[in-house]
């Protein structure tokens, strides 16, 4: 999945008919040093690592809908692919994206599809599941935590990355940053 996570596995994509606000900068807790770096073009896409965002069929003529996608990175930097491509990511990371689909129902399909592998979260919108990777093949010294998540019509993943020395990388914080991209729904 982009967990979506990472892998791509999560990229059901929304987009509304009334603007869905994504996590901003201040939402980001300040021990990591980050800040929003939103891809503007394919260039920056590619630069940040996020696959390109747009709708994905639900099942036959049924689609969700890219609602945003926002990369925080420190100062200075421009992002490094967090869908496992076997290179450790050196600096800390954020990546939260959201899709709207056309009903509950269709969001709850959406869901179901993407998150069957990840640990399930009480607490967290209608659903979420958590996906945790440490120091593995396609992560090498790297920490990679993601929340993908639904509430009502909108399905939506935070995934959060560092380097496996970083002990701000953690379950905890990857749970804080998905509640407050629910909060703003």
């Amino acid at each position: 999945m982009i967990a979506l996570v990472v892998t791509g596995a999560l990229l059901f994509s929304g987009c509304a008919s009334s603007p869905i606000e994504g996590l901003s900068s201040s939402d980001v807790p300040s021990f990591l040093n980050l800040r929003a770096a939103s891809p503007r073009s394919l260039v920056d896409v590619a630069i940040l690592g996020i696959p390109p965002l747009s709708p994905i069929p639900v099942g036959g003529n049924t689609w969700c809908k890219v609602a945003y996608g926002t990369v925080f990175v420190p100062p200075g930097e421009t992002g490094e692919p967090l869908w496992g491509v076997g290179e450790p990511v050196t600096y800390a990371e954020v990546v939260s994206l959201a899709w709207q689909c056309g009903s509950e129902s269709i969001a709850q399909m959406a869901f179901r599809l993407e998150s069957r592998m990840g640990q399930k979260l009480d607490g967290i919108g209608d659903q979420a599941v958590l996906f945790a990777f440490e120091d593995t093949q396609d992560y090498p010294s790297t920490r990679f935590f993601a929340v993908s998540w639904r509430r009502g019509g909108v399905v939506g993943a935070v995934e959060l990355a560092g380097p496996d020395t970083d002990n701000n990388i953690s379950s905890h914080v990857i749970e804080q940053l998905a509640q407050s991209a629910i909060a703003k729904l």
